[in-house]
């Protein structure tokens, strides 16, 4: 994970980061994943809900934190928490393709989100399905472009994700 600021790598106990390259979108994505303490070393693994940021760059540190106060105050049960992010190419460039539904004359790089949508459907919710030891419970969490996204996959494909932020 980096810090976009400093562009120096962070490291986040109980956290894997990995690449993941889309056929849909052609794009490298970074993914983060945060296990509950103690989840990798028990002997039984039970099957964790799944919280999915968008933004992971920037977002991914906080709700990790806010997810760890609100779990360890019993207000949250054990979650597997997956931040996506981009890895290649100008950010603001990918993210503006990626997580708008329409092309916006005053952003070039607009309208991507059905084809990223598409890349989340097919190819990574599975990836994360096949390698995780998960429920059918999720939720999508983003602000700024990655709240219209969150809200656009709301309305066009609602059984994607259980519930949506």
């Amino acid at each position: 994970m980096y810090n976009v600021k400093t562009l120096t790598p962070f490291v986040l106990d109980n956290t894997d980061v990995y690449s993941f390259k889309s056929e849909k979108t052609h794009k490298q994505y970074g993914i983060c994943i945060q296990y509950p303490e103690g989840y990798l070393q028990r002997k039984e693994q039970k099957p964790l809900p799944v919280i999915y940021i968008l933004d992971a760059q920037w977002h991914f540190p906080t709700i990790c934190a806010i997810y760890g106060t609100l779990h360890h105050d019993r207000q949250m049960p054990e979650s597997l928490i997956v931040g996506i992010t981009w890895q290649d190419g100008n950010i603001m460039e990918l993210r503006e393709n990626d997580l708008t539904p329409d092309c916006d004359p005053d952003a070039s790089n607009s309208g991507g989100a059905d084809l990223f949508l598409d890349c989340l459907e097919t190819e990574l919710l599975p990836h994360i399905k096949d390698t995780q030891n998960i429920t059918d419970k999720s939720v999508l969490i983003g602000s700024s472009y990655g709240g219209v996204f969150s809200y656009y996959t709301a309305i066009s494909r609602p059984e994607l994700f259980s519930d949506y932020i």
